[in-house]
């Protein structure tokens, strides 16, 4: 199969609860609203995750609920959230969630930002073909060249530079842009990173 159909079914993921209606899970940062009418919550997600790299909640109803937001894998040491303004102490591991634990009260707002930043990832059976990534984004490179494009670079390295544009950066003579963008160009999506 394709897989084109998985695209309609994220919304089916962006949140789950727990067996005995106690927990929510927010798994995906989308603009969406929840209706739990058992529990008497609204939850409202706004904000653009991509270009913004944070997100607002908003939780309409009161009452005690643990929330469960998911800090995906890829985040490096920056994950911050408040609510209703304060900056909350937590210690958010990769690839696990952060539990909030409270009475709400209708209008409390929970903000969640976390940066992007870049990294490399190898392909499963050669390690020194590789695809840039932008936090969750595949980033490709705009370039009609035939032949597998070197990129010798630390990901993290200052010579990729923003550009005017919303997630377009520069590297060497390569514009990089996400995955998503480049359908009205060629682009390579794996480059040729030498091992030391």
């Amino acid at each position: 199969g394709t897989g084109l159909e998985n695209h309609s079914k994220y919304q089916e993921s962006i949140y789950f609860r727990s067996a005995d209606a106690s927990t929510l899970y927010i798994n995906l940062y989308l603009p969406s609203v929840l209706e739990w009418p058992e529990k008497g919550f609204t939850i409202t997600q706004t904000g653009d995750y991509l270009t913004g790299q944070a997100v607002s909640i908003t939780v309409d109803g009161s009452g005690p609920l643990d929330i469960k937001l998911r800090v995906p894998y890829w985040i490096e040491g920056s994950f911050s959230l408040k609510i209703n303004g304060t900056e909350q102490d937590l210690n958010p591991e990769p690839g696990s969630y952060i539990t909030l634990s409270r009475a709400w009260i209708s209008g409390d707002r929970i903000d969640v930002s976390m940066p992007f930043s870049f990294r490399l990832e190898p392909t499963p059976d050669n390690p020194e073909i590789q695809s840039l990534m932008y936090g969750p984004l595949v980033m490709v490179a705009r370039d009609r060249r035939h032949h597998y494009l070197e990129l010798n670079l630390d990901p993290m390295d200052p010579s990729i530079g923003r550009t005017g544009e919303p997630l377009t950066f520069t590297t060497g003579d390569l514009t990089l842009v996400p995955n998503y963008t480049a359908s009205d160009c060629r682009y390579h999506a794996y480059f040729m990173v030498p091992q030391s």
